[in-house]
């Protein structure tokens, strides 16, 4: 058996118990065979460059070395024949001294046991079930119980944004999910009445918004929706555009008043209207680390992800430098989706109907499209189509109303 020494002047040793006693002379044996091999390569490399034989000067080797291991003096025996530095034993199959073959037998059949995997006590009640150690696993019943503790803390996390029009909802599994969806049309359609719908929805349910109102700026972004508000408010104005620049009478300039107080204290609360961002060489970085920041704030200060509204791809593109447009939602696509937040983009598309549109790298596509032979003074038919959709798995056309008054969708009986 191999000598195995400890220098107790280097360390202080703490007492084994049993059964480590045949775990440590295990490896101890094994890492003496190891060193055995490696001194018995190194003397016939050496007798190679001195072109002289194996045995040397000295007659038959003993091979006995000393090597040091931390502080573990390593002494291997010499063989009886000649040749002591010639065929090693196989240190695998090996016996290691006295009960080392037992020892490692008992660790192979203790990892080869399926039972090592069984659940503690402890941790059976979590699954609702009894864990069968060589049964099947969780069953059915199982699985159900321990998604229905667990998982609803995700769902929370992470809730769909919603439209407020229920059909529309129901298409697209109950809201947008994370990542970024995309609404197209030519001008005029509809499409920031789409994301206007979207944010007023997102306020009434107490969700933050982050707005970037690229295309128009934010104080025509606030006008519009202090025209939005009067409308649901009841209050009617003639121009609510340049109603400030004229000389209202009294009834007029209350209501305004009235309807600037309520947009501040309820509606911009959660609403933030951005139109630009820091400059950074990387103007996309720039925005996604905007976007970040942001996101992280409104979290911070409502305990929920905003829903992120871009009014218009072309200035997006323009802002960040990026080139083509697949490659810009293609980017922003995977930062949302790995941020867990929802964004979605207007996207400006000509007077033709779309072409190839579908294949864009987003999670949702849908187009606004006006009804020909609808349109009035303040009311217009559109058709919403969802041509693509990863998350509700359903496409189609559902027919809307566009209130050009109020700026926002509704459904169409």
């Amino acid at each position: 058996m191999d000598k195995i020494e400890h220098s107790d002047e280097s360390r202080t040793t703490l007492p084994l118990a049993a059964g480590e006693h045949e775990i440590a002379d295990y490896l101890d044996g094994v890492i003496a065979a190891l060193l055995a091999d490696k001194v018995r390569e190194r003397e016939v490399a050496e007798a190679a460059a001195d072109d002289r034989p194996k045995t040397g000067p000295r007659g038959p080797k003993t091979c006995i070395e000393q090597q040091g291991v931390g502080n573990v003096a390593v002494a291997a025996p010499a063989s009886d024949s000649g040749d002591s530095c010639g065929e090693q034993p196989d240190t695998a199959s090996r016996p290691c001294g006295p009960g080392r073959a037992s020892m490692r037998e008992e660790l192979l059949a203790l990892f080869a046991s399926p039972g090592r995997l069984a659940a503690p006590p402890s941790i059976t009640p979590v699954f609702g079930v009894d864990f069968e150690p060589n049964g099947p696993g969780l069953s059915a019943d199982g699985v159900r119980a321990f998604e229905q503790r667990f998982m609803p803390t995700v769902e929370e996390q992470i809730s769909p944004v919603s439209l407020g029009l229920g059909p529309v909802d129901a298409y697209l599994g109950g809201g947008f999910g994370p990542g970024l969806h995309l609404v197209a049309g030519r001008k005029g359609a509809g499409k920031t009445a789409f994301l206007d719908t979207i944010a007023w929805e997102a306020v009434s349910s107490e969700r933050p918004v982050l707005y970037y109102t690229l295309k128009e700026g934010t104080t025509a972004a606030r006008s519009r929706m202090m025209g939005t508000l009067a409308a649901i408010m009841g209050f009617s104005f003639a121009n609510l555009n340049t109603l400030p620049d004229q000389d209202p009478i009294t009834k007029d300039l209350g209501r305004l008043r009235s309807v600037e107080r309520t947009l501040q204290s309820t509606v911009l609360t959660r609403v933030s209207l951005i139109d630009h961002i820091p400059a950074y060489p990387d103007m996309f970085e720039a925005f996604s680390e905007d976007l970040r920041l942001r996101s992280r704030e409104a979290q911070r200060e409502h305990g929920e992800l905003p829903v992120v509204l871009i009014d218009d791809s072309a200035h997006l593109m323009h802002l960040t430098q990026s080139r083509p447009l697949t490659n810009l939602l293609s980017r922003l696509n995977e930062t949302l989706t790995e941020a867990g937040t929802t964004a979605i983009i207007g996207v400006l598309t000509p007077e033709r109907p779309a072409q190839g549109i579908e294949g864009l790298p987003v999670q949702t596509t849908l187009t606004v499209t006006p009804t020909p032979g609808s349109s009035h003074d303040t009311i217009e038919c559109v058709d919403l189509r969802i041509l693509t959709n990863k998350y509700g798995g359903r496409t189609g056309t559902i027919p809307l109303l566009l209130d050009r008054r109020a700026g926002m969708l509704a459904l169409r009986d």
